[in-house]
């Protein structure tokens, strides 16, 4: 069958002031945010503490504490809900549990208290998880505006607690030496990841304020960096294809990463209009190929392209369509794209390539594929990529 998928991305960069017009149940926030906001509302990630505020203005370590709790609550049952949907054999599991778990927070051990200046369990239980610490003697000092600093650490341990693959590249900002030694590990982390950006591509300004909504932003794409696997037939054994909605990548039994590339989400205001909407990994002779869809910048084509997955070498690129399968005797490339014009509605076309990413044939039904001697099957519907 047919195997195509669009995975869903959720990034953003821009901050822009504008109010988005506010109806009586429409939250204060800018317009870039306003997606973020009302997802973390419809996923019951919104802690009680922001609903109804001016997310424009600045969150104190309190408010965002709050809002880490209720995240790593829908996390943990999110987890926990598709582990368990993979692993039963219950007919019945979605009459019996529904559709998704209540909230599982990190546990809190009575009687810990490690500051004299709170006693809120949301705060405690991330504490006890290793999550946020205090400002010494005793203290938390739960009003202060939270940094841009200590946002990014406590993100980059909540990351560790779940275990989720870094993609650490070196930091660009120029004011990187003004990071806190404390604070550089979560910083590299946390933009490797995706999870946040720089107030600028120039700047991260680590000790600045930081916003609620840029908090719920970076909440939610932290809660989209969760791993999953698809399966496939078509790789080597002991190599895995995996995803989130920030990137795609191939991943081995020891955890070693090969070939990440970004995602897009184009239905959403998660991220700009770049990246790639599909990763098909196959094995290709003694390598794996990955053939992606998309662009690396704005500025390139969008088309797709065949990769080395363990040199990152683009081998071919310019092609039309979406990368579908190999010709039957695994010579060539089959790509293919469905019709929107009105007069061939849900057509489709298909192209076919060699590894210099010269066309050979375009066609419109599957037969002239067959005819060709491209393909032995009769259908696309019976053909197995």
């Amino acid at each position: 069958m047919r195997r195509v998928y669009s995975l869903l991305l959720a990034l953003l960069t821009g901050l822009s002031l504008t109010v988005v017009p506010a109806s009586a149940a429409d939250p204060v926030c800018s317009p870039w945010a306003q997606y973020y906001v009302r997802d973390a509302a419809t996923f019951r990630m919104m802690p009680d503490c922001l609903v109804g505020c001016d997310f424009r203005e600045n969150i104190t370590r309190r408010e965002f504490c709050h809002l880490a709790y209720e995240t790593m609550g829908k996390m943990t049952a999110t987890i926990d809900y598709d582990r368990d949907l993979a692993a039963s054999n219950d007919p019945n599991f979605f009459q019996t549990h529904g559709f998704w778990y209540d909230h599982r927070y990190p546990p809190l051990t009575p009687g810990y208290a490690p500051f004299r200046d709170t006693r809120e369990t949301p705060i405690l239980a991330l504490a006890e998880a290793g999550i946020i610490q205090g400002k010494g003697n005793r203290t938390f000092a739960p009003e202060d505006l939270l940094t841009r600093e200590e946002a990014a650490t406590i993100l980059g341990r909540m990351a560790v607690y779940y275990d989720i693959p870094r993609f650490d590249q070196p930091l660009a900002f120029a004011d990187t030496l003004s990071i806190s030694d404390w604070a550089l590990d979560g910083v590299i982390a946390v933009c490797g990841m995706g999870i946040m950006n720089g107030m600028t591509t120039e700047t991260f300004s680590p000790a600045g304020t930081y916003t609620r909504e840029q908090a719920v932003a970076t909440m939610l794409r932290l809660y989209y960096t969760y791993p999953k696997e698809l399966e496939e037939r078509k790789l080597p054994e002991g190599l895995h294809h995996r995803f989130n909605n920030m990137r795609s990548w191939l991943e081995d039994d020891q955890g070693n990463i090969y070939f990440p590339l970004d995602s897009v989400w184009r239905s959403y205001d998660y991220r700009p209009d770049w990246g790639y909407e599909t990763y098909k990994p196959f094995a290709y002779g003694d390598t794996v190929l990955v053939a992606a869809r998309g662009q690396d910048t704005p500025a390139d084509p969008y088309c797709s392209h065949i990769f080395d997955a363990y040199t990152g070498e683009r081998l071919v690129t310019g092609m039309k369509g979406t990368f579908w399968a190999l010709t039957s005797d695994h010579q060539y490339l089959i790509t293919d794209a469905i019709s929107y014009d009105a007069n061939s509605w849900g057509e489709y076309f298909y192209w076919v390539y060699d590894f210099s990413g010269r066309e050979l044939m375009s066609c419109v039904p599957w037969k002239d594929l067959k005819d060709a001697g491209y393909v032995q099957a009769e259908d696309a519907i019976y053909h197995v990529w």
